[in-house]
């Protein structure tokens, strides 16, 4: 069968992608084809996505990087694998996947879905061509409980040992990260990392709002203690370099490029109802604890309720972005 490319990507395009993956795209698609370039024609090659969450933001990169192997070969097997959390909405991401593969219209093209813990080993070892992870790294593994705080952010209301202990955290998640992709990956096989950072005023906005809550009698202390939402923006540029200055049997990869880049998120959308999609059940588990499901509903929809005033002069969030590169050796 004749392979036919189909280029519009209008379909699966989604925001995120223009916002996060399109602008590495260049440097991604020159180191891959280097790879390519020493892969056994006949070899099939692998994709992985981790946290891919519906799927709708990876899918327009896949399709740039299908084509630029289907350029080399018609015939040559491509499995395509996309992570996350067993949690995760796999009904939604199984009907996106089907159509993107429908819409792909390529009989040697394989994708499946793989429920796991990205800070952990999820696929064999030495399998992975090409890795992208855009979401994972802005969440810690566990939640740290802060007495004062729903969202982390340094130098206020927060004591040095939960300083100390959510950093830890997050630096031990990044070397996991690195040791379980540098496991998974084949010799000189590239994984590209977005992790985002500075977004310290929103994050005091919020946890501000929820501390408002437990001023006014709402919520009690061990309520607003319970409550955490399990993120950290906070890596600097040492932070980041920091594992692969360590190269051993259990880092064998390479800093290939180091980036960052500011970025306007949730530009011309309502805000409140994009950050709600990702702390609404983080504010639930923390809340039910203490609370039946409709009086913890309540008590978020109150939160949101006021964070989209103290929000309603904001047009986006402004953030920084690091864009990590590495490959195994």
């Amino acid at each position: 069968m004749e392979f036919k490319m189909n280029t519009d990507y209008s379909l699966l395009n989604s925001n995120n992608f223009d916002l996060f993956l399109a602008p590495r795209v260049g440097k991604l698609t020159e180191i891959f084809s280097r790879h390519l370039d020493a892969v056994d024609d006949d070899r099939a090659i692998n994709i992985v996505d981790f946290g891919t969450n519906d799927g709708r933001n990876i899918f327009p990169f896949l399709k740039i990087m299908i084509e630029q192997i289907r350029c080399r070969s018609t015939k040559r097997d491509i499995n395509v694998v996309l992570n996350d959390l067993p949690t995760n909405d796999f009904n939604e991401l199984s009907k996106n996947a089907e159509a993107f593969q429908k819409d792909m219209n390529d009989q040697c093209l394989y994708v499946m879905i793989n429920p796991g813990n990205a800070y952990r080993r999820c696929l064999p070892r030495s399998s992975i061509d090409l890795g992208t992870c855009t979401f994972i790294l802005q969440w810690v593994s566990r939640s740290v409980k802060l007495k004062n705080q729903l969202l982390y952010f340094p130098d206020h209301m927060v004591s040095d040992l939960e300083k100390s202990e959510i950093t830890c955290l997050a630096a031990n998640d990044w070397k996991s990260f690195i040791q379980s992709r540098s496991w998974e990956m084949k010799k000189g096989a590239i994984i590209h990392v977005g992790i985002p950072t500075a977004c310290k005023d929103f994050f005091q906005i919020c946890s501000s709002t929820f501390y408002q809550l437990f001023q006014k009698g709402v919520i009690s202390k061990e309520e607003l203690q319970n409550t955490t939402i399990p993120m950290y923006h906070f890596r600097s540029e040492t932070d980041i370099k920091a594992p692969f200055k360590d190269i051993d049997k259990e880092i064998d990869v390479k800093l290939l490029d180091l980036s960052t880049r500011k970025l306007r998120h949730y530009e011309n959308k309502d805000i409140v109802d994009c950050v709600r999609s990702w702390m609404y059940h983080s504010m639930m588990d923390g809340l039910c604890q203490t609370r039946n499901n409709d009086e913890a509903n309540d008590i978020c929809e109150s939160f949101f309720d006021d964070l989209k005033v103290h929000l309603s002069d904001r047009k986006w969030l402004d953030f920084e972005m690091f864009d990590v590169i590495f490959q195994k050796l």
